[in-house]
């Protein structure tokens, strides 16, 4: 019985998180169109911080913009020490592969703690709750048993998928009308939908071959906290299984971070670093921000110098703890011919900026390499770049040339592919009676694909 009328995805990620729908007749005739809902905080953004707030009884209060607002005021009015605010709290799991058990707890930012079940569960719930106010608001009569639910989350938790789908039935969402994919999982199946005319292929490049038996597809999630990676290969009858999926967790966004701030503290030294982070809490976290915004804006000009603001509070902190001019110590560093800091603004030589991705990127290079020679996965030939910081475009570069026999796949918005991706697989698998889930047991299969038509391309990387 076909009675899903709209399909609606949620994905979670450390640092920040997304919902997003589309109704079942608008699918049909344009299924990368989805309906998201834009943040205005700082900017218009569909994504918003992965954290959660609890009153000094353990209830819930609120969750993404709304909770850090809250927790900030309290804390100004020092009335924040009994209550729970939790933020990226999922990176203990992710990257130490703690198993999630009823019992498993997540510790707050000032050490406090309470069951990870309680806290991932009042962030569905949230979620949830504000996807329905927002598709009431579109005056559509559409009842709660006619929405497909869709939790997207990273393959390395595939072992954990019992948790999460006892979590989401607690948060209300019925077994019948909900599913889970992985975000690699869903990568394909958004780049399955890519229509022919979408694609920029600037010039000549390699075919963009049909997803025939036997086709293989790396992706590679580019996330905060590290990459993830998983392999697919089309099946004889056109589904998918997943071949294989790795364990490190290496080349995350947070290693550019470390490297801009290693920069940063050789250039001011690090009790200045200290006391800027410890006094200025707020600009400390708006320091990363400016930097992945120039991370993810920056384009190829090889000779342009990179220009990021600074919090002016890092300046004051260091003329106050030195009595000397920042620029003045520069001019007598080794950094004099590259760095030119003026109030808040610093610019970096490209030679010196792009020199932050350097180890970063050649983790996930020695990755794939890796990944390549193993007997299941060789002949592999495409890489889809998702999440946050495929979008960086000297990543894109780097990967690119040390890959020159690698087809890479660089989606337009890469951070949002698993939310629309995981709608798709929503509609596609809204009527299943046992979903299926990714794993990294080759035997399992998942979602069936039509076959596309043969499109010929020569360029090595092309973005749809």
């Amino acid at each position: 019985m076909d009675d899903k009328k709209v399909a609606i995805a949620i994905v979670i990620g450390n640092d920040e998180s997304f919902y997003g729908f589309s109704f079942r007749d608008r699918y049909k005739s344009d299924p990368l169109n989805i309906i998201t809902r834009n943040w205005y905080r700082p900017s218009a953004s569909t994504a918003f911080p992965t954290c959660v707030l609890f009153t000094k009884n353990k209830l819930f209060h609120s969750f993404g913009y709304e909770s850090k607002d809250k927790y900030l005021e309290l804390s100004e009015n020092k009335e924040h020490i009994d209550w729970y605010f939790f933020d990226r709290f999922l990176s203990c799991f992710t990257l130490e592969e703690r198993p999630l058990s009823k019992s498993t707890n997540v510790t707050a930012i000032d050490g406090k703690e309470m069951l990870a079940i309680d806290v991932i569960l009042a962030m569905i719930k949230g979620i949830k709750d504000q996807a329905i106010k927002q598709l009431e608001s579109k005056e559509c009569q559409i009842s709660e048993t006619e929405i497909q639910w869709v939790l997207s989350i990273s393959a390395s938790w595939h072992e954990d998928v019992r948790w999460f789908w006892k979590t989401a039935t607690k948060a209300g969402i019925v077994d019948e009308q909900f599913r889970i994919v992985s975000e690699e999982e869903a990568a394909i199946w958004y780049y399955k939908h890519i229509p022919i005319e979408r694609l920029v292929s600037g010039g000549s490049g390699p075919d963009i071959n049909e997803f025939s038996t036997g086709s293989k597809y790396i992706v590679l999630n580019c996330k905060e906290e590290a990459v993830f990676l998983a392999t697919f290969e089309v099946n004889y009858d056109t589904s998918l299984k997943e071949l294989y999926k790795t364990s490190e967790k290496k080349g995350g966004g947070s290693q550019f971070d470390r490297a801009y701030e290693q920069l940063l503290t050789e250039i001011v030294g690090a009790p200045v670093m200290e006391k800027f982070a410890r006094r200025y809490p707020e600009e400390y976290a708006i320091l990363y921000e400016e930097f992945h915004f120039k991370c993810l804006t920056i384009g190829n000009e090889v000779h342009r110098k990179i220009t990021i603001r600074i919090p002016i509070g890092l300046v004051e902190v260091f003329e106050r703890e030195t009595n000397k001019s920042i620029q003045e110590t520069i001019n007598n560093s080794k950094f004099s011919s590259k760095v030119r800091w003026h109030d808040d603004k610093c610019r970096f030589s490209r030679e010196l900026f792009q020199g932050l991705f350097k180890v970063p990127s050649s983790e996930i290079i020695a990755l794939v390499n890796n990944v390549i020679e193993k007997p299941e996965i060789k002949g592999t030939k495409n890489i889809i770049l998702i999440g946050k910081f495929a979008e960086c475009t000297i990543l894109q570069t780097m990967i690119e040339q040390a890959l020159p026999e690698m087809k890479v796949i660089i989606p337009h918005e890469a951070k949002l592919v698993s939310l629309i991706g995981a709608v798709i697989y929503g509609h596609e698998h809204r009527n299943e009676i046992e979903p299926k889930y990714a794993t990294s047991r080759v035997e399992k299969f998942i979602g069936k694909f039509k076959k596309r038509p043969v499109v010929h391309a020569k360029k090595e990387t092309f973005f749809f």
